[in-house]
C-alpha cells in the first residue's frame, strides 16, 4: 500500500464470529499410528490367516480414515444445533474445500440471509479486532499465502538431515565419482535444513525478511500471488468482492492461532482456499485490511498489478 493511510476500526457489521469447525490431525494420527499397527500385529499373530483378508482389512481401514478426514475438512460449523448467525451460515449450504480451488455455491444467498462479508471463528475475535483497517485510498498489492511448518517437524527434519549428512560426507571422502555425488547430497540436505528453519511461521511471516528468503520459507518460490485491493481480492482471472462474496477464517485444528490459519473466499462463481502463518502474518493482515476498507474501489480490479 502506498503512502501512509490513516488507520480505523472495523465495523461490526462487516464481520461476525461463530464456532467454526477446526479440522485437526490428532484423530487421524491416532488411528494410523496406534490402532492400525495394533491390528496388523493381531492379524499376524493369527495362524493361517489368508493374505486376501489381511489386505482387505487394511484397505477398508484406510478408506474409512480417508472418508473421515474428508468429511472433517469440508465441515464448516462446530456441533449440530445452531442459532443466530451460525444457523444463517448453515442455510447457505457452504462447504470447505479439500483442495485449494472449487466451484461456486448455488444458490448464493448471502444478502437474503443477512450475512456479513466475513465470518471467523469466535476464538479469533480479539486478535482480528486488533487489526487496523486502512482509511482513505489504498492501491492494489500482492500477497503470498504460506505453508507454515511446525517446530516438531523442523527439529525432526534437522535431526534426520544431520544424520544423513554424516553418511553422505563419509561417502564423499572416497573420491572420484562418489565424491561428486556425495557432496551433491550434502548440499541438498543443507538446503533442506535452511528451508525447514525458514518454514517456521514466526520467521517468514514478517515482510522485513528479504523477499527470496520469505518465498523459500512460505513454500512459494514459484507460482502466482494474490492481488488485494480496496474491497476485493483477485487470483488470475477470478475476483471476489466484499459486496457480493464472503471470507471465512478458521483455525487449522491443532495449531495455535498465531502459527496457522485457513481462509476461504466463497461466492457464486468460485471458492478459493488460502493458508497463512497465523493472524500476525503480514500478508494476511494486508489482505484482511484491504477486504474491510470503507472506501471500496472496484475499478482498480483491472489495474496493471492485477
Amino acid at each position: 500500500m502506498t503512502g501512509h493511510p490513516e488507520q480505523g476500526v472495523m465495523s461490526a457489521k462487516k464481520i461476525g464470529f461463530v464456532e467454526l469447525h477446526c479440522p485437526g490431525r490428532w484423530g487421524t494420527n491416532y488411528v494410523v499410528f496406534a490402532i492400525l499397527p495394533l491390528l496388523i500385529l493381531f492379524l499376524l499373530s493369527i495362524e493361517m490367516v489368508h493374505i486376501f483378508y489381511f489386505l482387505s482389512t487394511i484397505a477398508i481401514i484406510l478408506a474409512l480414515i480417508i472418508l473421515f478426514d474428508v468429511k472433517s475438512r469440508r465441515k464448516v460449523l462446530r456441533g449440530k444445533k445452531h442459532v443466530g448467525m451460525a444457523l444463517q451460515l448453515q442455510q447457505l449450504s457452504l462447504r470447505w474445500l479439500c483442495f485449494n480451488s472449487g466451484k461456486g455455491v448455488h444458490p448464493w444467498k448471502r444478502e437474503e440471509l443477512s450475512l456479513p462479508q466475513t465470518i471467523a471463528d469466535v476464538s479469533m475475535a480479539d486478535l482480528l479486532q486488533e487489526i487496523e483497517i486502512p482509511e482513505g485510498l489504498i492501491e492494489p498489492e500482492l500477497v503470498q499465502t504460506s505453508q507454515p511448518g511446525s517446530m516438531f517437524g523442523c527439529l525432526a527434519g534437522m535431526f534426520l538431515s544431520l544424520f544423513f549428512i554424516g553418511g553422505a560426507m563419509t561417502y564423499a571422502m572416497r573420491g572420484g565419482g562418489a565424491s561428486i555425488f556425495g557432496w551433491f547430497i550434502v548440499a541438498l540436505l543443507l538446503w533442506n535444513m535452511a528451508r525447514l528453519v525458514l518454514g517456521l511461521s514466526f520467521i517468514h511471516r514478517s515482510r522485513k525478511l528479504p523477499a527470496i528468503l520469505r518465498r523459500i520459507g512460505r513454500g512459494k518460490i514459484i507460482g502466482k500471488s494474490f492481488v488485494v485491493g480496496p474491497g476485493w481480492v483477485k487470483f488470475g482471472k477470478q475476483v471476489w468482492r466484499c459486496d457480493r462474496d464472503m471470507l471465512l477464517i478458521r483455525r487449522t485444528g491443532y495449531r495455535a492461532i498465531t502459527s496457522g490459519i485457513v481462509c476461504l473466499f466463497a461466492g457464486p462463481e468460485k471458492r478459493r482456499q488460502l493458508v497463512f502463518s497465523g493472524v500476525q502474518d503480514d500478508d494476511f493482515r494486508i489482505l484482511f485490511g484491504a477486504w474491510h476498507v470503507d472506501h471500496v474501489r472496484f475499478e482498480f480490479i483491472d489495474s496493471e498489478l492485477s
